[in-house]
């Protein structure tokens, strides 16, 4: 990995906000529940087939919160909570240009695997923890929050 710029100067302005967080949950309706009642807005939970995981989006503020909870054995939150057990699982950045901010990262991070579709209509990927000081980190394109 390159050792001149620092991440944050290789993104520039690319990054708009934090996105959301990312937390891992042996079951998603107890949380949300708890949300709810504090007055939260809770979507209803999807599926979303590429991490093998069922989510439920919390809106809080400008930003939200996943609770995501695997809906297979093969799971990559199933690995989580095995090895961690619940809690923050990611921290995901809202970037104008998925495409841009991969290529000023190229050579800088390890991605955990290639860009693609997520929740919601957004476009993501994933930066390996080991990259990021041991926070697995998503990069979001969000079309439908500018």
């Amino acid at each position: 990995m390159s050792t001149g710029k620092s991440v944050a100067d290789a993104l520039g302005d690319l990054v708009i906000r934090i996105h959301h967080v990312g937390v891992a949950c042996e079951k998603v309706a107890p949380r949300a529940e708890k949300f709810r009642a504090m007055g939260f807005r809770v979507h209803e939970p999807e599926q979303l087939d590429r991490q093998r995981a069922r989510l439920c989006l919390v809106e809080a503020g400008d930003g939200s919160i996943e609770l995501l909870e695997p809906s297979s054995p093969d799971s990559p939150i199933t690995g989580f909570l095995a090895k961690r057990g619940e809690g923050l699982h990611h921290v995901a950045l809202q970037v104008r240009d998925l495409a841009a901010a991969m290529r000023a990262l190229d050579g800088r991070v390890e991605w955990t695997g290639p860009a693609g579709p997520g929740a919601r209509n957004t476009r993501v990927v994933f930066i390996h923890p080991r990259s990021a000081g041991g926070i697995l980190v998503e990069l979001v394109e969000d079309p439908d929050r500018p």
